[in-house]
């Protein structure tokens, strides 16, 4: 396999709570607390959980929103967990971008689409005159399916699918390699959904991108991600191929989460694993359980699973797993009280 485009290690990103005049910290909300996976070039890494799981906070972490509170991004190279590095290596900025969820509220509605378009060409040096800016906008907008005289509408004026599209064009502007999706079809109508997929994974194709796609949707991850992610409580419980993930999943959640998936056939229905009654909500990250945070609603906790944290560790190939239930995830310490079990 090809050396990773971007690494991440033990990455975590803590918000502190503070109240009172003075301000005094008195908690910390562990929205990611120890993430590690790596991308590699032309892949779709899906990242997936409920909401509340950290996606979000790790993808803006990512993008330089947040500075981690520890650990390390590598990116082509460079650590850009370090601001000072972003700075100084503006090819990092042209080459990371992204496509948030809701287009609507990501365009801004005084520009043109146009203009919107022009402000990432003209930020990074890529359109030096009205001319060069102009055919480099056109372009974008036949790379995304949209017709030449879009360029003069205002964000009110275009469908959801219209501005998504517009959303994406000016996310290429840069010609980047690495693309942030964050649930990118989520507010768009179903009928809309599928199109917008279906020009992402052509852009990919055309593009060579490489595609972080963050989404609550398993069944969506099912069709286009390379591999994926299930996140819970800051933290990743389970790392498969596409195809292991949904035919083997290993950890509880990742089953409960397969469980609920809506089928329309009873050949679909057969393939999921047996319903599995969530207990409870998920717990707030300002809040963690101890243990392993996901046995206050596991059907398959046991004594050591409210004592301690399991580590991550590779069940079969590359398929990765955070729980007692399989060897080596119980740390030395907890083997003698509770040996992991398969």
């Amino acid at each position: 396999m090809s050396e990773p485009l971007l690494r991440l290690v033990d990455v975590v990103k803590h918000f502190p709570i503070r109240t009172g005049f003075l301000m005094r910290q008195v908690g910390v909300i562990k929205a990611v607390d120890g993430v590690s996976f790596a991308l590699h070039p032309g892949e779709t890494f899906g990242l997936v959980g409920e909401s509340g799981s950290g996606k979000t906070t790790l993808a803006m972490t990512l993008l330089g929103a947040y500075r981690p509170t520890a650990g390390s991004m590598w990116f082509r190279g460079y650590d850009i967990a370090d601001p000072e590095v972003r700075r100084g290596v503006p090819a990092i900025k042209k080459a990371i971008q992204v496509v948030f969820q809701d287009p609507g509220s990501s365009l801004n509605p005084r520009r043109t689409v146009r203009q919107t378009l022009e402000v990432p060409l003209r930020v990074h040096g890529l359109a030096h005159t009205s001319a060069e800016a102009l055919r480099r906008v056109t372009a974008l907008l036949e790379m995304v399916e949209l017709p030449p005289e879009f360029m003069h509408a205002f964000p009110h004026a275009l469908s959801g699918g219209q501005k998504q599209r517009v959303a994406i064009a000016r996310a290429l502007a840069t010609e980047p390699s690495f693309l942030v999706l964050d649930e990118p079809t989520s507010a768009l109508d179903v009928s809309v959904q599928g199109k917008i997929i279906a020009l992402l994974v052509d852009l990919q194709r055309r593009l060579n991108l490489t595609y972080l796609f963050i989404t609550h949707d398993l069944s969506l991850m099912r069709n286009v991600a390379t591999r994926v992610a299930v996140m819970y409580l800051g933290k990743l419980a389970e790392l498969a191929a596409t195809p292991a993930l949904f035919s083997a999943p290993r950890h509880p959640y990742t089953r409960m989460l397969l469980s609920a998936i809506p089928v329309v056939s009873e050949e679909e229905e057969r393939l999921k694993p047996r319903w599995i009654v969530p207990r409870g909500e998920t717990p707030s990250p300002a809040r963690v359980p101890p243990g392993c945070s996901f046995h206050p609603r596991c059907p398959d906790a046991f004594d050591v699973c409210p004592r301690l944290d399991p580590v991550a560790a590779a069940v079969d190939g590359d398929h990765r797993v955070r729980c007692h239930l399989y060897p080596g995830c119980t740390p030395a310490e907890g083997t003698d009280a509770a040996p992991a079990r398969h």
